[in-house]
């Protein structure tokens, strides 16, 4: 089996270049506290850049090397190892229950579809994808999710070459959308999946940039964008919001076509910065990311979560903090290096708080906004192991 690597690219002149990081993220032992991290909410000291680029140059993103990367790996969100579920209790979502979610061992039902639906414009099928492609847990039977709904994930020939994760079925209420990217930029729609997967438990739509790859596969085998560009999540948004209008389609009507949020990981985040200039998109969360080339583009609110100074986009997150001040920006920082928690069980701490975000920005739930917003908010305190600086939120 592989491991996890952290896959980081340097993006210049349009071309790419990849590196891997190690692995750098072990598991404290049983009955190990966290180090806790004392919050604040003070504004970054700033910090002396380079002019910034024309807004016609590519997005700078050469991530420094990071010496002696430290992670701290609280136990209820260990990551999971391979061919093993992990320890412990999953990451809740603030006042959700625990609720299982079920794979895919029986082929699925045929999809329903509108009376609307004229036979000469049916489709294809989706075709159903099994949670055991998800890095952890290829021996779980049931997804370890706790969003009311059971998530499925699955590949539709409408957009090829990405992978779809979604409610299995659509209950009344709001059906945001998420569209994700890749660290390093790859091409694999199940790199991430373990928190896209609990996202579709709570209702999301979540368009992940790849084909669905096996857990032995190599991260890069259906490979790499040439760039950090957001036109790949912006053309995926496209197609689902075309959809939403399509009677024969399994999203007609579905979608919450207003409520559209861009996000991604290392390079991803980069790409998920590019694609937030796109006046549709209510907001994007950077993970492990930085260097915006063009602030003026920006409208909508921002979340990032950087794994602390060992993380190597931190200085870049940093810059964007100091540089960006024409929209609500909300920064978070936890010692765990570059990697994050995106892939522990459900996406783990970071997953926790970027459905959270999404949960205000795209649902309007105000509960959630308690976690970023006012001098006493959950990440801004004892406990959190988060250190917080924002903009234009309180």
């Amino acid at each position: 089996m592989r491991a996890f690597v952290n896959s980081l690219c340097v993006v210049a002149l349009g071309s790419m270049a990849c590196q891997s990081e190690p692995p750098s993220t072990p598991t404290l032992p049983a009955n190990t506290a966290p180090t806790s991290v004392a919050a604040t909410t003070t504004t970054a000291t700033p910090i002396a850049t380079a002019a910034a680029p024309p807004a016609a140059a590519s997005p700078p993103s050469a991530f420094p090397a990071a010496a002696g990367a430290r992670a701290i790996t609280p136990p209820s969100m260990a990551r999971v190892p391979n061919g093993a579920p992990a320890t412990g209790v999953p990451m809740t979502a603030p006042g959700a229950a625990m609720t299982a979610g079920a794979g895919a061992a029986t082929p699925p039902p045929p999809p329903m579809l509108s009376a609307d639906c004229n036979p000469s414009d049916k489709k294809p099928d989706p075709t159903r994808v099994p949670i055991t492609q998800l890095q952890g847990y290829q021996s779980l039977a049931k997804a370890p999710t706790t969003g009311p709904s059971n998530p499925i994930i699955e590949t539709d020939p409408g957009l090829p070459e990405w992978t779809i994760y979604r409610p299995e079925v659509f209950a009344e209420g709001p059906h945001p959308v998420l569209a994700w990217a890749q660290g390093g930029c790859l091409k694999n729609g199940t790199l991430y999946g373990q928190w896209l997967l609990e996202l579709a438990s709570w209702g999301y739509i979540v368009l992940s940039d790849g084909p669905p790859t096996q857990p032995s596969d190599d991260p890069a085998i259906a490979g790499t964008h040439q760039g950090a560009g957001g036109a790949p999540q912006i053309m995926a948004i496209d197609w689902v919001i075309k959809e939403n209008e399509r009677p024969c389609s399994l999203y007609y009507h579905k979608v919450t076509v207003d409520k559209l949020a861009v996000a991604g990981q290392s390079c991803g985040g980069l790409m998920s910065l590019s694609a937030a200039a796109d006046k549709r998109i209510t907001t994007a969360i950077i993970g492990n990311s930085g260097g915006t080339f063009s602030t003026a583009s920006l409208h909508s609110p921002l979340l990032y979560l950087i794994g602390g100074e060992n993380d190597l986009a931190y200085q870049q997150a940093e810059n964007d903090f100091m540089n960006i001040n024409n929209v609500p920006l909300f920064n978070a920082n936890m010692d765990t290096g570059h990697g994050g928690t995106w892939q522990f069980r459900n996406g783990g701490e970071y997953g926790r708080v970027g459905l959270t975000w999404l949960n205000w920005q795209l649902k309007g739930d105000d509960n959630a906004k308690k976690m970023f917003v006012g001098p006493d908010c959950e990440l801004c305190k004892p406990p959190s192991m988060w250190v917080v600086k924002k903009k234009m939120l309180d």
